[in-house]
């Protein structure tokens, strides 16, 4: 039988693993919200756009500082997909919500789609 130290070390490096491999990959919408995507918009977020490859985003709105690369998970109908701030849809950069902050992505990289949907929808 194994110990209870052994026990709690594996499953310590399952979260641990799970958490770096969902950081990486970063292609969840479902974010952590903290403070929230209202906060840092500044106003509603009704939207979130779907990226159909790999989309750079930047760290500013002039789009001049690489943050980084937004990976889409296949290219088909399961999309990588983030939280955009309503009132910059029409600007030239998109603000998308990035786990805790404000990012930048060039305005049409990507289908803008209501914040609930989900691909299997018809």
């Amino acid at each position: 039988m194994l110990s209870k130290k052994v026990v709690i070390a594996v499953l310590s490096l399952v979260v641990v693993a799970t958490a770096i491999f969902a950081f990486v990959t970063n292609t969840n919408v479902q974010a952590q919200y903290a403070p929230g995507p209202e906060t840092l918009c500044g106003g509603q977020v009704r939207f979130q756009v779907r990226l159909f490859g790999d989309t750079q985003a930047y760290a500013d709105n002039a789009l001049t500082q690489p943050a980084v690369v937004l990976v889409a998970t296949r290219p088909d109908k399961i999309r990588s997909k983030w939280l955009i701030c309503e009132n910059s849809i029409n600007n030239r950069a998109w603000a998308i919500f990035f786990v805790n902050r404000i990012l930048y992505i060039p305005a049409g990289s990507g289908e803008l789609v209501p914040r609930q949907f989900r691909d299997n929808q018809p």
